[in-house]
């Protein structure tokens, strides 16, 4: 794995209620999740310096993005990919379209958890 290759050790994810966790031996590498992603579902994001990357590896994470939270709509023709976070609703649209794909802006946000939303700032 990616992490067995940076020298780390991780064991997950676990999934819970729909949630799941990824249990590291690294204070650092755990802050680095943190720095890159976010810590709630409504406060997630793609960080700063992976909007500056090259386009093609912006197309892999895009790709693997997708992958991941996306879904094919057979009826349509078109992929779908939701999220509680205003702000990660908007960026994959921004790196499609510098990477030449066309995509529609986010019509549907997901609702945080009920855990999300008491945490969340007023």
């Amino acid at each position: 794995t990616l992490l067995a290759a940076l020298g780390y050790k991780a064991t997950g994810p676990y999934v819970k209620n729909n949630c799941s966790t990824v249990r590291c031996n690294s204070p650092e590498l755990a802050q680095k999740f943190l720095n890159y992603g976010g810590q709630h579902s409504w406060a997630k994001r793609v960080h700063p310096e992976v909007m500056r990357w090259e386009t093609d590896n912006q197309k892999e994470l895009l790709r693997a993005y997708l992958n991941g939270d996306g879904c094919y709509r057979d009826a349509d023709r078109r992929v779908e990919a939701g999220t509680a976070s205003q702000k990660l609703a908007q960026q994959p649209q921004l790196i499609a379209t510098r990477v030449g794909i066309k995509m529609t802006p986010p019509v549907k946000q997901h609702s945080p958890s009920a855990v999300a939303a008491n945490k969340r700032p007023k």
